[in-house]
């Protein structure tokens, strides 16, 4: 790992994401994973590496770890230095799936009403406006500015995703009024000439 980190890595990511890196390997990946010789390391001790780490870390935080062996290994193959790649034959453990339930336009309203006056109003007031910071007020942002008629583009743009498909997909709920307005207005395109 410590090749990757320093001839491959170093030159790909950032530098506090190399320096995270190099932290998972020296406080995780290699106590648990460091004793075996890299052209013996099976799917198998991945596996158990990963039910082990879950009992400490985030989920999140051991798919990370799977990712970057998964591209250390990658590159162990391609450098002749093993023949397949361990990782690529297992799978990190699942996230959990969370429900999303972002705040209806209303409830947003009846919420920033219930905050005014309050000494984190502001706090509570730039997470709806923007979905900064926190994590279902984000979902709030996104689900308004979609049912105001925002663009998916201008709203990816604002809440900072990646791809356009993770806007989309978070907002794959669909709120109610938003899909009686959608059939009010395919009714009336289709049969507001009768």
């Amino acid at each position: 790992m410590e090749t990757y980190l320093s001839e491959v890595a170093s030159a790909k990511v950032r530098p506090s994401t190399l320096h995270r890196y190099r932290e998972e390997v020296e406080h995780h990946i290699g106590p648990m994973l460091g004793r075996h010789r890299l052209d013996k390391l099976t799917p198998a001790h991945l596996t158990s590496f990963y039910r082990d780490r879950v009992t400490v870390r985030s989920v999140g935080s051991v798919r990370r770890m799977h990712a970057n062996l998964r591209r250390a290994l990658n590159v162990a193959v391609r450098w002749q230095l093993i023949h397949s790649n361990p990782a690529a034959l297992v799978e990190p453990p699942s996230l959990p799936h969370v429900e999303v339930r972002p705040y209806s336009l209303a409830q947003a309203r009846r919420f920033l009403k219930a905050v005014e006056g309050l000494r984190l109003e502001a706090r509570w007031l730039i997470g709806i406006a923007l979905g900064l910071r926190l994590h279902d007020l984000r979902h709030t942002a996104e689900s308004v500015l979609l049912a105001q008629g925002v663009p998916a583009r201008v709203v990816m743009e604002i809440l900072g995703h990646s791809q356009i498909s993770v806007t989309l997909n978070i907002y794959a709920h669909v709120a109610p009024e938003v899909a009686r307005e959608a059939a009010a207005r395919l009714e009336g395109a289709l049969w507001s000439g009768e």
